[in-house]
């Protein structure tokens, strides 16, 4: 008897596609012999179909990751393309052909490039990325051989910095197409003040939220607030 010498097989791979915004990734597990009543048996698949190993179980996933910075880098690079050609017409063009009284300093400096509101508002966003997220599981028992859609979700996440002591921070905030419902977001306000840090978290989904003060310094880290509130007392629940 071979008394199950031979050990599972483990493959995985990763790839990833334009510029590492996409990334698939999968993970196998074969096994040599047959499954009864979910439990592997001394007795190789190859006695019984003429295969080395029949699947256990794999995994498949599909990551999309797009920062705004993307965007707003690809929309700077075609208006310094468009401005470029534009600049050189203007080069071509005799002294002859100008307006009276126009110079090509006056034209350069009364002309904007084109989509720079759109980049200016693009750095405000600069931090924030949209990230989608497809995980696909296959199972086997008793070589009867199953799948489904684990995880499928459009999350957006990042901070948004309103001013210079100001921000805001955004995590998760998106869609759970499997468990049809929005996915677990969270809320941070923060604000400097000088030496001292203060941020407010909220979690809607789970109606809590947290409140903290303190200061930077390590030093002086025992000088600080921290105050929480759990689903019971929530934040909206006074209201109700």
């Amino acid at each position: 008897a071979d008394s199950l010498k031979w050990s599972r097989v483990t493959v995985s791979s990763t790839s990833r596609f334009f510029k590492g915004v996409t990334t698939i990734a999968s993970s196998w597990t074969f096994d040599p012999y047959i499954e009864q009543n979910n439990r592997a048996v001394d007795v190789t698949v190859w006695s019984q179909e003429k295969k080395p190993v029949r699947i256990e179980r794999g995994t498949i996933r599909l990551s999309n990751r797009l920062k705004f910075s993307q965007i707003r880098d690809l929309f700077g690079k075609k208006s310094k393309e468009s401005g470029s050609t534009t600049g050189g017409s203007e080069r071509d063009e005799s002294p002859g052909q100008r307006p009276v009284g126009s110079s090509p300093v006056q034209r350069s400096s009364d002309q904007k490039p084109k989509g720079e509101e759109l980049i200016s508002l693009m750095d405000l966003f600069s931090n924030l990325s949209i990230n989608h997220e497809l995980k696909y599981d296959i199972s086997a028992n008793d070589e009867v051989t199953t799948g489904r859609v684990s995880t499928h979700s459009v999350t957006i996440t990042g901070s948004l910095p309103l001013t210079e002591n100001w921000r805001v921070s955004i995590g998760n905030l998106g869609y759970d197409f499997v468990k049809k419902g929005l996915s677990y977001t969270a809320v941070t306000f923060t604000r400097k003040l000088h030496c001292w840090n203060m941020n407010f978290s909220w979690y809607p989904n789970r109606d809590t939220y947290s409140f903290f003060i303190g200061v930077n310094s390590t030093n002086l880290s025992f000088l600080r607030y921290n105050y929480g509130q759990n689903n019971v007392d929530g934040l909206f629940n006074s209201f109700r």
